[in-house]
């Protein structure tokens, strides 16, 4: 797994086409969960699902639950300094013909400066690096998705990236019959 991950990521940082495949966007969110649970149990934090039947999107698993797990764990640490609510986030998916869509939504202490987040060395952690966001972000948009960041009404922050459906569909095609 940690060798595909690292794989993943020096395709995308020398532009290579992410692998292409039917995405069960179903499980690959399950699986992050499962992923950050123990995180989540430490940090006194529920993680609640709200998932709906979509289409599947082409892309590369490891990639997308990459960024799945990174704006969980960012969620479970923007949430470590509340003490007067539930610590709470919620997963959901849902979507259309042309795109699926996935929001990470949390109770923490929201975003203050939501355009520069996604910038490379850009951090608001103490020990952060600056780079998690950023590379969520290549990587959606290599998947011909997008990604943004709002405050949401009241507290915290809502993540969410799209996918589309059948954009990468091509690729795939060419894809085989290039190696064929």
């Amino acid at each position: 797994m940690a060798e595909d991950v690292i794989a993943r990521i020096r395709a995308l940082a020398s532009k290579a086409p992410p692998r292409s495949e039917p995405l069960d966007m179903f499980e690959i969110i399950c699986e992050s969960v499962a992923l950050v649970a123990h995180e989540a149990r430490s940090a006194d934090t529920q993680i609640g699902v709200m998932l709906y039947d979509v289409p599947r999107p082409f892309g590369d698993r490891v990639q997308i639950q990459q960024v799945l797990v990174n704006l969980l764990l960012n969620s479970i640490q923007a949430m470590q300094d509340i003490m007067d609510r539930e610590r709470q986030t919620i997963v959901s998916l849902n979507g259309g013909e042309k795109e699926v869509r996935v929001e990470v939504c949390d109770c923490g202490t929201g975003i203050e400066e939501a355009i520069k987040i996604f910038s490379p060395f850009f951090t608001t952690k103490p020990e952060g690096m600056g780079m998690g966001l950023s590379i969520c972000r290549s990587i959606i948009e290599s998947h011909g998705g997008r990604i943004e960041a709002s405050n949401n009404e009241g507290f915290g922050a809502t993540f969410s990236f799209t996918l589309p459906v059948q954009a990468a569909e091509p690729a795939l095609q060419a894809e085989r019959q290039t190696s064929v």
